[in-house]
């Protein structure tokens, strides 16, 4: 797939037999630079999967990843307002909604 800020998408499929018990995965960096493998999803070919990432103080919504692994970003201000919602697509992280709210001055 398509380089995204540094990550490729890499998808593949495999069938189990009702008699397996068990399956293996094996992942293995033969080159020569360092490689990472994160968010992977193992689930049924027509199934539709959804995870969800919170921040583990404030338990805010940080991020969604769809079905095809994409990001929806959530960004908020110190008072824990979301300011910012930023989409993950083939072409690069896109901010779709911004917002900034401010108290009116006493005088």
């Amino acid at each position: 797939g398509d380089i995204i800020d540094g990550w490729q998408r890499i998808t593949g499929e495999f069938n189990i037999q009702n008699s397996d018990v068990s399956i293996q995965i094996k992942m293995q960096n033969t080159g020569a630079t360092d490689i990472w493998f994160d968010d992977i999803r193992i689930f049924p070919f027509n199934g539709n999967m959804k995870n969800y990432v919170y921040d583990d103080i404030s338990l805010k919504l940080m991020a969604e990843l769809d079905d095809n692994g994409y990001a929806t970003f959530y960004e908020y201000n110190a008072e824990g307002q979301l300011l910012r919602i930023k989409k993950e697509t083939e072409r690069g992280i896109m901010t779709v909604k911004e917002s900034r709210s401010s108290q009116p001055k006493i005088y």
